[in-house]
């Protein structure tokens, strides 16, 4: 619960370093569920 309220003042004081984060997170969700396909189609 400490860590969400340290990221929630994060995201208030840095609105773009937030969104690069989401950003990459997206990217690393995309990678996974690639890598999952490429492991369940064959």
């Amino acid at each position: 619960m400490v860590l969400g309220v340290q990221l929630d003042q994060e995201v208030q004081l840095d609105p773009e370093d937030q969104l690069g984060r989401r950003v990459q997170l997206h990217l690393l969700e995309t990678l996974v569920l690639l890598v999952l396909l490429v492991l369940l189609v064959p």
